[in-house]
């Protein structure tokens, strides 16, 4: 089995435990590019999913390119959906 993780920059922080306890029993999947996600946040790149609409254009285009290989999808957004700008207050 395996289980294909798709989130914001936390699931980047907490994927190499969730990796090791998976260890033995599912494989561990999760979008690439870990390295440019780390440079910025902002706007999310590479294994950063950013907010939920770049998730869910992000699973479009998978859909459209035959799918995720996995079994389970592990989905972790939303915090994004609700920052706001300290300037404007939007």
């Amino acid at each position: 089995m395996k289980v294909y993780v798709l989130g914001d920059s936390i699931s980047i922080h907490y994927g190499p435990y969730l990796q090791a306890y998976l260890k033995g029993f599912w494989e561990y999947a999760r979008k690439e590019a870990e390295e440019e996600a780390r440079l910025n946040v902002k706007p999310a790149l590479g294994a950063n999913g950013g907010d939920s609409s770049a998730v869910l254009a992000f699973l479009a285009a998978a859909a459209r390119a035959g799918g995720l290989d996995a079994d389970v999808l592990l989905l972790n957004c939303g915090l994004h959906d609700i920052k706001t700008d300290p300037q404007t207050g939007r």
